[in-house]
């Protein structure tokens, strides 16, 4: 038999060796012709020795003819014939040549360009190739086809679930006709001949990490009603459809309720040691496995091969949450690198930000790239979710770990990454619902000692725990007020640890003090306890008017040791309608010792009031009203007598008036003279011996004391808020802009908490004034828009307090920068609404005209105001401050009409304003425009609807 195999071996060689080295159709030929001289029991042993000169043709890079690839497939095809195929690579080759060549270049959908003949004897050689391999490489690939067909069992699809079924039941039906292993037994086997889950598959489930998309909305609601938790979609490497890692859960879950859990956790945990490449996914899949272990998420008939299958027990679950909280909270695996600097860390110049951005972080030892923080930050939302999980696990058992998790959860809370953040709030929604709290307040206030003892003692070592005032900052955020007495001792432990390290640490505490502002704000909502006949020093705007206008301009009441002097124009005055054209309101004043009220006698006149002044006269309704900017008073023949005269006539007699003030200075001389000698100490025996001490300032010391006494403390609250508005004084002049702007935050929310305490707030905002002002020069515009937000707030809170101070320090700087950058805006494109000098100039636009309304800002203040506006009318300005202006416009009628008026038709005048007589000179600016101008749209149309036309 050798010899006979040797003889078809030196017969065949000559043949391929040529075939191997010239391609041709005659070289086939021969070959052909010699393979059928041969016997076929040879030709088995020569299969590849044979079919090796057809393969290098076929992968030649040089086509050849369509004639030499038909000769070639028909000897192929012979040779496959008679021979069986034993080699998977061999197949795989032969396979994916023919395919190829039958497919087009271009688009491999198609079949290609080829003669039919060559497709057909293509074709043959696949149905041949397939038909002789199958019964050699079927056998040893059924367990790997019972693989698929069971997975596909799953499948979405009703007709590939259902085929894949009938696949399985007729293969079981021929084993025992075959008399072969079981179905179960098979598959039993085939899951034990693999690794649990190897390497590779947990690969296939890799977290992406560079793009983490979080919910677009998250609420920090009170109660589980107040909104449903959407929890952020898991992006993966190798697979976008979600049903896929439902599955993955699905089998997670099976496994946790199924599987031995000490096996299982302690397999995985050795992964996620080992290297840092499988660290995400052994982490998905511990959280996944605990999830399954109480079967509620398995779709079971709690039986196994029959028999009764038993829940993992209590204590055996409590042993494996207990080891996995143990090892996410270790500070190795917990306390990852996610930023280059936050709230937690010391404030880096720009230039250190980007050398951490570096590959490695040498001085460290560790790797602070992007991509690795990026994962760092999936890792912990991980761990996170696998609190979360713990807790359903175990229900409200889970309580008993919340001293080990709840700390380090909240703080997670806080953190700076909002993919953490999201990730431990839901967290924490978990631990909620399992441990029935109703909500995270609930949960809160029942920890808070444990969680202000943790603080206390952390604030103790500040270098060691630097995020430890995130915790009692998003304390404050998720509760009610009930929380402020529990952390009232620990709020003024921040104030300490600011004020002994104010300039280090002040990022990481005004944060904390920023929210306490905040939740104050939200726990305590403005009220305003004024009533008709009070002063409203809170300056609510619910209130139809104030009416502490009214009483800052109503004369005093009469007393009987008034003097003379005090008494002029209001004891004999019987009566002063005062007319004010900057609010159209009539306040008639009336004495109570007056004789005779005449406001009866103004009711009853159809005229409300004349006067020789030179402004024009309204008639509405039959009765003749007037703008003008004089005082005067009405009488019952409409006669015009001015307040200076009529108080002069009311006031008492001259000669009565010197000898008096004659007496009054004699008085207060000897009395001076007095008092000096008795500072210098020089007392007569007689003084000495009839002294006694003046009763009435005694009683006047004890009614101060028994005031003080009676004054009631003022509210836990409003002292804490004091002391941060306080701290903010010195820490708003930080070179840090965030750190300016997140002061200037604090100070706005301070200012609305202590709105209704104006005893309190108003030293306080004397206090800051000086360094709030400094802000509207400062080289950051973004802080300067922060300041024009927190002005509006404290002129709503402190009202006319600031009227001086806000003209004196800050409307010059506003003016000038609306001056200068209007000429600038003016010829700018698209791009220029981009920029912060745009930003600035809108905010100026939307605050000044409520700040002067609510400070009450008029005449050459007022137009300082609007001088700077008018040029933002312009047509050629960008439509959002011309929009911005006319809105600004309009409230700027309502303080001062006349004004207004006056200002528009300055650079743009509709119609012409004839004067009434000839004694009046005309007015330029009043005469109709010759033609329009770039004014003339915005003009005309807030004219029109303001009705000043």
């Amino acid at each position: 038999m050798d010899a006979l195999r040797s003889e078809a071996f030196s017969l065949l060689k000559p043949f391929c060796v040529t075939l191997t080295k010239e391609h041709s159709r005659e070289n086939i030929a021969k070959l052909f012709t010699a393979l059928q001289s041969v016997d076929i029991l040879f030709l088995q042993d020569l299969q590849e020795y044979v079919i090796f000169p057809l393969r290098v043709i076929l992968k030649h890079p040089k086509k050849c003819s369509q004639d030499l690839y038909l000769d070639l497939y028909m000897c192929m095809e012979y040779v496959l014939g008679h021979t069986k195929v034993t080699r998977w690579d061999l197949f795989q080759d032969i396979f994916h040549n023919a395919t190829t060549m039958l497919s087009c270049p271009t688009d491999q959908s198609k079949v290609a360009t080829l003669s039919e003949e060559l497709k057909i004897a293509i074709i043959q050689t696949l149905r041949t190739l397939v038909k002789n391999s199958e019964y050699s490489s079927m056998k040893d690939s059924v367990p790997q086809f019972l693989e698929i067909l069971v997975s596909l069992i799953g499948d979405d699809m009703a007709k590939v679930a259902s085929g894949s079924r009938h696949a399985l039941e007729l293969f079981s039906q021929s084993q025992a006709v075959d008399q072969q292993h079981h179905l179960t037994e098979i598959l039993e086997e085939n899951l034990h001949t693999r690794p649990l889950l190897p390497r590779d598959r947990l690969q296939s489930i890799d977290l992406k990490y560079r793009n983490n998309q979080l919910p677009v909305w998250r609420s920090g609601g009170i109660t589980h009603e107040a909104f449903s938790i959407v929890r952020p979609r898991k992006y993966f490497k190798h697979f976008n459809n979600d049903r896929i890692f439902q599955k993955v859960q699905g089998v997670c879950h099976l496994l946790g309720y199924y599987g031995d859990i000490h096996l299982l956790i302690d397999h995985f945990l050795d992964i996620f040691h080992e290297s840092s490449m499988f660290k995400l996914q052994a982490t998905l899949v511990i959280n996944e496995i605990m999830l399954g272990t109480t079967g509620e998420l398995v779709c079971t008939s709690n039986t196994k091969n029959g028999k009764s299958w038993n829940k993992h027990s209590r204590d055996e679950i409590d042993s494996v949450i207990r080891m996995l909280v143990d090892e996410y909270l270790n500070p190795i695996n917990f306390d990852l690198v996610t930023s280059v600097t936050g709230p937690h860390q010391k404030v880096q110049s720009l230039e250190q930000q980007l050398r951490g951005l570096a590959v490695t972080n040498n001085s460290h030892g560790v790797d602070a790239t992007a991509a690795k923080m990026n994962r760092n930050i999936v890792q912990i939302a991980l761990y996170l979710e696998g609190f979360g999980n713990f807790s359903k696990v175990l229900k409200s058992n889970f309580e008993r770990f919340l001293i080990h998790v709840l700390y380090p959860m909240l703080e997670k809370l806080g953190d700076q990454t909002a993919y953490i953040s999201n990730a431990a709030f839901i967290a924490l929604w978990d631990v909620c619902t399992a441990c029935r709290y109703k909500s995270l307040d609930e949960l809160i206030r029942n920890n808070s000692d444990y969680l202000m003892n943790a603080i206390s003692l952390r604030l103790r070592h500040l270098d060691r725990n630097r995020k430890c005032p995130l915790v009692l900052k998003v304390m404050l955020q998720y509760s009610s007020a009930e929380l402020l007495p529990l952390i009232d001792d620990t709020v003024y432990e921040i104030l300490e640890s600011l004020d002994d390290n104010y300039a280090e640490e002040s990022v990481l505490f005004m944060g904390v003090l920023n929210e306490l502002s905040k939740a104050v704000v939200r726990w305590f909502p403005e009220q305003c306890a004024c009533t008709n006949n009070q002063v409203c020093k809170c300056g609510n705007q619910s209130h139809s008017k104030c009416h502490s206008q009214l009483n800052s301009k109503s004369p005093k009441n009469n007393s009987s040791n008034a003097t003379g002097e005090e008494q002029i124009g209001s004891e004999n005055v019987k009566g002063i309608a005062k007319h004010q054209c900057h609010n159209k309101e009539i306040v008639t004043k009336s004495s109570e010792t007056g004789q005779k009220n005449i406001s009866e006698d103004v009711k009853n006149s159809s005229a409300v009031g004349y006067c020789n002044c030179s402004s024009s006269h309204t008639t509405d309704g039959g009765s003749e009203k007037r703008r003008c900017t004089c005082e005067f008073s009405v009488t019952q023949d409409n006669s015009c007598m001015s307040i200076r005269d009529e108080a002069a006539s009311a006031a008492p007699k001259v000669p009565d008036r010197i000898g008096r003030g004659t007496e009054e200075l004699k008085s207060y001389f000897s009395n001076l003279l007095k008092l000096e000698s008795e500072a210098r100490g020089e007392f007569t025996e007689d003084e000495l011996q009839n002294f006694s001490p003046d009763p009435s300032n005694t009683k006047d010391d004890i009614s101060m004391e028994t005031d003080e006494e009676k004054k009631p403390p003022l509210p836990h609250h409003v002292t804490a808020v004091k002391e941060v508005m306080l701290r903010c004084k010195h820490i708003i002049s930080s070179r840090n802009p965030r750190l300016r702007l997140l002061v200037l935050d604090t100070i706005s929310h301070t200012c609305t908490a202590l709105k209704p305490y104006q005893d309190e707030l108003l030293p306080l905002i004397h206090q800051i004034w000086p360094s709030f002002s400094l802000c509207f020069a400062d080289e950051e515009k973004l802080v300067i828009v922060k300041a024009l937000d927190v002005l509006q707030v404290i002129a709503r809170s402190a009202g006319d307090f600031v009227k001086h101070r806000i003209t004196k320090d800050i409307l010059p700087k506003l003016s000038t920068f609306l001056n200068n950058q209007a000429q600038i805006s003016v010829h700018a494109g698209s791009a220029y609404q981009f920029t912060v000098n745009y930003k600035l100039q809108l905010a100026i636009l939307k605050h000044i005209s409520p700040i002067a309304k609510l400070t009450s800002i008029e005449g050459s203040d007022l137009d300082i105001i609007t001088t700077s506006c008018m040029p933002y009318l312009h047509v050629k300005q960008p439509a959002t401050l011309q929009n911005a202006c006319i809105e600004c416009c309009k409230e700027l009628i309502q303080i001062d009409a006349d004004l207004m008026w006056l200002k528009l038709c300055s650079v743009y005048c509709p119609k012409s304003y004839i004067p009434p007589g000839e004694q009046y000179s005309e007015i330029k600016s009043l005469k109709q425009s010759s033609s329009s101008n770039a004014y003339t749209g915005n003009v005309t149309k807030l004219m029109t609807e303001c009705g000043l036309l």
